[in-house]
């Protein structure tokens, strides 16, 4: 069986290939630009909602910034 061109589950076949991005890293930087560019607070579901990731995946994202200090 050859697994070299198998896709894994959960993967997209060829995600992040042609431009050797990290998605998550990607994402975080995203997500501490729309942060930045709030004149106030701003909450959870709308971060969510303005980058188009599930709230789940946002609130991850915002745990591990948090923890990263």
């Amino acid at each position: 069986m050859n697994l070299k061109n198998k896709a894994r589950p959960g993967r997209p076949v060829g995600s992040n290939k042609t431009t050797g991005q990290v998605q998550s890293l990607s994402r975080g930087l995203s997500l501490l630009e729309k942060i930045a560019e709030a004149k106030a607070g701003v909450l959870l579901t709308d971060l969510a909602q303005m980058l188009d990731f599930p709230a789940s995946t946002t609130h991850r994202l915002l745990n591990t910034l948090e923890a990263q200090g």
